[in-house]
């Protein structure tokens, strides 16, 4: 190193020698002169030096730049002699010095300086710094009113609750209504979901749309609700909320082929009832379009009552299906069944399923099973059940210990049963 800088005999020389590299990875920009190093010559207008030289010019330039800052500041014994001198307070602040040069004044290092500077009433709350750099005061109530929360987080005004969320923000939660009476919802192809209210004046277009506006305005209770269909053809993928009782969708029970439902998630069922359900469908008809495979499935403990109602159309997969030991599907009432299916009353899991029903074939009836019950499950045909019409198929399959119940009450038509693996059919 050139002589010019003997503040750099204090940076230790390594044991082992550095890569080199170029300034452009380093903090330094170039050599600030020419520079003798480890018997190498560098000059400023060289692209790359090695690393433990670049570490020495950092140490260089830090040192020089405190040594320019003692030079130029005040010492400790000063400050206090200029504070003596303006007749200055003991406290924590800052000596500024004006913009004459001459004059010094002490400002101290307080909120409540800033508070005061800013003209802040002295009240509970946060001192905030905008990002333009001014300072508002946000007062902080000791117990803030819904009112002052849903101002500050911009909530429109309306029925609810406010709720905060896991991540901190907030939303409205509205107040549901407690029903003390039962309540009819109307649903009609000519409605509109966006400015329903559910009466007969303003009803829904979509079964969906009914029953999101129930989940989320209505808590029935032990009470009733009826979503009343008007004749037509409602095609959407019917789900049932979680936990969601005593409700009833109803169609025309003299009439259920005016009162369709379908869906053209082919792959999907037309209703699907879960999640400790309990519904009724009444004087309705599940039409299977092109390629549907599934048309009802009841499962995770929850009932379906279905009476006076039809199945129409052909089904790939599993017409009706029962799924759990808490879920049940029972048939009553006149029941209109027309198209081939492949599994037609389906249980499985201790899924349970009641026949009793005044069964009608429409044109000829196919079924490769009419009953199929797995794996515990239950399916009973009262003697009370009647069938009229022309079906053809297997009466019933049972495997995996399933029973089957009241064989002797199905058609006679259908072939004989089979049973393996602990299947029972009685």
């Amino acid at each position: 190193m050139v002589q010019s800088r003997p503040i750099i005999d204090q940076v230790k020389d390594a044991q082992q020698p550095y890569s080199h590299v170029s300034f452009a990875e380093l903090p330094v920009d170039k050599l600030p002169f020419r520079v003798e190093w480890r018997g190498t010559i560098y000059n400023p207008e060289d692209k790359s030096i090695p690393l433990d030289l670049a570490h020495a010019l950092n140490y260089l330039n830090a040192a020089q730049e405190q040594q320019y800052q003692n030079e130029l500041a005040p010492s400790n014994s000063q400050f206090q002699t200029i504070a003596d001198n303006t007749g200055l307070k003991n406290g924590h602040g800052v000596l500024c010095r004006l913009s004459d040069e001459s004059t010094w004044t002490f400002e101290p290092y307080t909120f409540e300086a800033i508070a005061n500077s800013a003209g802040l009433k002295k009240a509970a709350g946060s001192l905030y710094r905008n990002p333009d750099g001014t300072w508002v005061f946000q007062a902080k109530s000791a117990t803030p009113t819904l009112d002052e929360v849903a101002i500050a987080t911009s909530l429109t005004p309306e029925e609810g609750s406010p709720y905060r969320q896991p991540d901190g923000s907030w939303i409205l939660r509205r107040y549901k209504r407690i029903l003390t009476s039962s309540l009819t919802i109307y649903v009609s192809p000519t409605g509109d979901d966006s400015t329903a209210d559910g009466t007969e004046a303003l009803p829904f277009k979509t079964i969906p749309g009914a029953l999101y506006w129930l989940d989320q305005n209505i808590d029935n209770g032990r009470f009733s609700v009826t979503i009343k269909l008007a004749p037509g053809t409602y095609d959407s993928l019917v789900l049932i909320p979680p936990d969601l009782k005593n409700l009833t969708i109803l169609g025309d029970t003299n009439n259920p082929f005016d009162y369709v439902l379908s869906s053209s998630n082919l792959l999907n069922y037309i209703v699907r009832v879960d999640g400790n359900a309990q519904i009724r469908l009444s004087g309705i008809s599940l039409s299977a379009l092109t390629g549907s495979a599934l048309a009802l499935l009841a499962q995770n403990n929850s009932v379906v009552n279905c009476d006076n109602c039809a199945i129409q159309g052909d089904y790939s997969n599993t017409t009706i299906n029962c799924v759990d030991p808490g879920s049940k599907f029972v048939l009553t009432g006149n029941f209109f069944l027309s198209g081939k299916h492949n599994n037609l009353f389906s249980a499985v899991y201790g899924g349970r399923i009641a026949l009793n029903m005044n069964c009608q074939f429409q044109g000829a009836v196919k079924a490769t099973n009419f009953l199929i019950a797995s794996r515990h499950a239950h399916i009973v045909t009262y003697a009370t059940a009647t069938f009229s019409g022309t079906v053809s198929g297997r009466s019933a399959y049972a495997v995996y210990n399933a029973v089957i119940e009241g064989k002797n009450n199905l058609p006679a038509a259908l072939s004989d049963e089979t049973k393996s693996n602990g299947g029972i059919v009685v």
